[in-house]
């Protein structure tokens, strides 16, 4: 090889060297940078960053629900026994007074039932002999035949008599009005019919025959319910909203309804009732609310799954930033907002730590990276929060706390 050849390829090589150089340099430099802090990208740290913006606002609390009958009412006998048959099933249209069921009364039941029926008569047949004695023994009194003492017996057992006779024929009154029938006498070997309180649908049957069920009328317990009838032409839907939300809604507020049954349809209603005390669900305090439907769907049935979407108060246009930005502290509501110029670290600062992926942890010096700013919020849906004062529109903000540690590596 001749002298001007390699004269030529030391020329040629040198750009590149000094390229390669100058490449390796200002990646030793950029990741001193990154290290010390002074230069350092947020996209280094490890947690997420976002802005202030201009968009609109709209609470909303969304829930899922359950399309239920506005009238269902649970059918019990009036006697405790034995289901001897069952007239209907699930799905059956019913009318009013109509034989749902029967059933034959047990043995107590009968037993109590005769007692009432028996204490009636006897109390009746004391009565009516103590008022003939009464009568017959004025006219002897009145005669001089009897004395007054004798007088003040007769009226005595009289009116022992009329007490009596009026408080089995109360008791006889109550165990007719609560719809046991006592026209006929009351045994083991004769059955009662169950009929329907009201026009509607067999929703549910409880019941097989042969079962043994409770009365419906008894003080101690609530009975057993043979069947749930219902009214279909007229349905709700019923939810559970966390107290959370609760504040969140109003009566009349508008509501969005979508049913998995029937995906690609939209419904309305309004909100028609919140339940003025909460109760546990799941170990959550929730309030029952409910939902009246603008029009009611014939393809609708009772346990459908319904979509909920309560609209309230909207705002258009307002600054606004991520719900997760706000930070409550003693002093009320704070955001961490990105410095423009990070501060440099002192002489004893620490070295900024980093995670197994090599993000930075900037919790034990935040400060050089975040200022915390109060600020002044308005109206605030699942996403974002309206900001009335403290911030400008495009300022970075935290979206995380930047003052809990994170988890970091030590490699």
């Amino acid at each position: 090889m001749s002298r001007t050849t390699k004269r030529r390829i030391f020329f040629a090589l040198v750009p590149v060297v000094l390229i390669t150089l100058g490449i390796a340099g200002y990646s030793s430099l950029r990741g001193s940078m990154a290290r010390d802090g002074k230069k350092t990208n947020p996209d280094d740290f490890d947690l997420r960053i976002g802005k202030s913006e201009i968009a609109d606002i709209q609470v909303a609390v969304s829930e899922v629900g359950t399309i239920e009958p506005v009238v269902k009412v649970d059918v019990k006998s009036t006697l405790s026994g034995t289901v001897r048959e069952l007239l209907v099933r699930e799905g059956d249209r019913v009318r009013r007074g109509q034989t749902l069921a029967r059933v034959t009364p047990d043995v107590g039941q009968a037993r109590s039932l005769s007692a009432v029926n028996s204490e009636l008569t006897v109390a009746q047949i004391n009565f009516e002999k103590a008022k003939q004695d009464l009568e017959t023994n004025e006219a002897l009194f009145g005669e001089g035949y009897l004395a007054e003492q004798q007088m003040r017996d007769f009226r005595k057992s009289f009116e022992t008599a009329q007490e009596q006779f009026n408080q089995a024929r109360t008791e006889y009154q109550i165990v007719v009005d609560s719809g046991i029938p006592m026209d006929q006498e009351i045994s083991t070997g004769r059955t009662v019919n169950v009929d329907s309180p009201m026009d509607g649908y067999v929703i549910k049957r409880n019941v097989e025959s042969g079962q043994t069920v409770m009365s419906g009328v008894s003080s101690f317990n609530e009975g057993t319910p043979l069947f749930t009838v219902a009214d279909l032409s007229a349905m709700l839907i019923k939810a559970s909203i966390n107290e959370v939300e609760i504040g969140r809604l109003r009566l009349a507020q508008p509501v969005e309804i979508t049913v998995d049954a029937f995906a690609y349809k939209r419904f309305h209603g309004t909100v028609s009732h919140i339940s003025p005390a909460a109760r546990l669900k799941d170990k959550v305090k929730v309030f029952d609310i409910e939902i009246e439907l603008e029009e009611q769907n014939r393809d609708f049935r009772s346990g459908m799954t319904a979509n909920i979407q309560v609209k309230g108060e909207r705002v258009e246009k307002v600054l606004s930033v991520p719900v997760e930005s706000i930070f409550r502290r003693d002093s009320g509501e704070v955001v961490y907002v990105l410095k423009k110029e990070f501060d440099e670290a002192s002489k004893d600062a620490k070295p900024l730590k980093r995670n197994q992926q090599g993000k930075i942890d900037v919790s034990e010096s935040w400060q050089r990276f975040f200022e915390p700013r109060p600020v002044k919020v308005g109206l605030a849906s699942m996403e974002r929060v309206q900001i009335l004062d403290g911030l400008a529109e495009g300022e970075q903000i935290a979206l995380e706390d930047p003052t809990k540690p994170r988890q970091i590596s030590n490699d």
